[in-house]
């Protein structure tokens, strides 16, 4: 995958003489412990600092040490900010709260999405940890990250040298390398044409979407419609709050960029087009379209890893592995957590009922894939917010997975978060060389091109509007907001999401800051 792959090159080298690298001291060793759980690319636990694997039972065992750090941290910043009332998300699924006042404590559990390595993950780890320590006590959350290898030329490498149809093909996939990667490349040429032509509609749809406003592909057309109908339905703000109309709650930002910087787009376009033109085809067509498959494979790993299907029948101790498949439920690092998280909540409930948990999922870009099966694996999870950043995840995979969850439980919210449509279409990425967009433009056109209108990607606004009615019989807790374009303003990338305090509520909120 070409997107993003030059950039993390450089951006490598920088971790590795950063604070958060393998160099750490012994107290940011303890922190990242204590704030990080790993799955390697298999989807087995590993040591954060360390990377080295961990059995079953010791890996437990330090989630439940986090968990329970997590416990007296939360009710630390509780004292702190003083007493307050629960909200009602706070509550599992069948569980009452007694009356009066409760003890609430706030934990935030953040997925990232794929091209993250092990250092970038890490790195931005250590750098939300510390903001948000610093932040009011009012956005304070004890914050812990669920990291897995998604890099762009590791899962590159693993598509071309071991990984065939979902499983692992050991020397023989090393033997037929050389014939994968002229499949990619030539299947990349051979869609030449249709790659040339869905380009150059995508750029002519941005550069008319901003010179003149005006819209000639469906999916922009039906978005506009769609806001022009909430607009003239919209309630009075002290009804519904600003941005809500019949109780959807949605909110688009402005877009306003510079004469300088659209002169420099215009110009950057120009004089690499001949070079996108090349590098299209070949590399995010061709090569780009595996890795992202890879990534997928990784992603499934950390909740259910192919061990638990590839384990064959072949001596005693494979017959012991096999049995203890058959009888366990999911085994990736993540499922552990998710269950020990689960475990640990309904103990804590049955010693002191009035003990309240305000638990937020967040999920940037792929993470929202790996949140959805979490929440059809784990249903009873009490999780208050789930907030979704730019998800990679199809409209039928996000309807599948939330609107159950919503409906079982109906005091938790979802936001989803995304950019500007016109600046998810001409995002420039790797020095503009390859075609422009964000990730999730890249896998509408040609990573996962949709059959069905459901089969595209959750995280694009025109998307995201253009199927607002699946979340019909939840509306009233589904929030979608677009951030503004002013000037530097940010996120205008899809990597940009973590440029800014996205832990914190307002965030959020259609009525909250416009950028960062």
């Amino acid at each position: 995958m070409l997107q993003r792959t030059i950039l993390a090159l450089a951006a490598a080298l920088a971790v590795l003489a950063s604070a958060c690298t393998a160099t750490l001291p012994r107290s940011a060793e303890d922190e990242l412990r204590s704030h990080v759980v790993s799955a390697d690319e298999e989807g087995r636990a590993i040591d954060p600092v360390t990377r080295d694997a961990l059995v079953a039972e010791e890996f437990r065992t330090r989630v439940r040490a986090m968990l329970e750090q997590a416990d007296l941290a939360a009710r630390a910043h509780a004292t702190d900010a003083s007493a307050v009332r629960a909200p009602e998300a706070c509550h599992a699924p069948g569980h009452v709260h007694p009356a009066g006042e409760r003890d609430v404590r706030k934990l935030l559990v953040h997925v990232h999405g794929g091209l993250n390595g092990d250092h970038a993950s890490r790195q931005r780890a250590c750098e939300v940890l510390a903001d948000i320590e610093r932040d009011t006590p009012e956005n304070w959350a004890y914050p812990i990250f669920l990291t897995w290898p998604s890099g762009g030329l590791g899962s590159v490498w693993e598509h071309l040298s071991d990984l065939r149809f979902g499983s692992h093909w050991g020397w023989m996939g090393k033997l037929t390398l050389p014939f994968q990667l002229a499949y990619d490349l030539l299947q990349g040429i051979a869609r030449a044409p249709n790659t040339w032509w869905t380009m150059a509609t995508v750029d002519l749809q941005a550069a008319a979407k901003v010179s003149s406003d005006w819209d000639f592909l469906p999916t922009w057309e039906r978005a506009e419609s769609v806001m022009e109908v909430l607009d003239e339905e919209r309630e009075p703000a002290h009804v519904h709050g600003p941005g809500c109309a019949e109780g959807y709650s949605v909110s688009l930002g402005n877009y306003e960029r510079g004469a300088v910087t659209h002169a420099w787009h215009l110009l950057s376009y120009l004089v690499l087009s001949p070079v996108k033109y090349v590098t299209t085809p070949l590399f995010v067509d061709g090569i780009g379209k595996s890795a992202w498959q890879v990534m997928l494979h990784r992603a499934s790993n950390t909740l259910r890893p192919t061990s638990e299907f590839e384990t064959v029948f072949l001596g005693d101790v494979a017959r012991e592995e096999l049995r203890a498949t058959l009888d366990s439920p999911a085994s990736g690092a993540f499922a552990v957590f998710f269950r020990e998280l689960d475990r640990f909540l309904r103990e804590q409930r049955e010693r002191d009922p009035r003990v309240c948990w305000e638990i937020t999922l967040v999920g940037h870009s792929m993470g929202a894939i790996i949140l959805n099966d979490t929440l059809q694996l784990f249903p009873e999870l009490p999780v208050s917010n789930v907030v979704y950043m730019a998800p990679a995840c199809s409209i039928a995979e996000a309807e599948e997975a939330l609107v159950p969850f919503l409906h079982s439980h109906p005091a938790a919210r979802f936001y989803l978060l995304t950019l500007h449509p016109i600046a998810e279409a001409e995002e420039l990425v790797a020095y503009d060389l390859p075609a422009r967009g964000s990730l999730l433009e890249w896998l509408d056109l040609w990573y996962a091109p949709p059959d069905h209108a459901l089969d595209r990607r959750f995280g694009k606004w025109n998307n995201a509007i253009s199927a607002l009615h699946v979340f019909e019989s939840v509306r009233e807790r589904v929030s979608i907001k677009a951030f503004a374009v002013e000037g530097d303003s940010k996120p205008q990338k899809h990597g940009q999401f973590y440029d800014g305090p996205f832990w914190r509520p307002a965030i959020w909120r259609v009525d909250g800051p416009a950028h960062y």
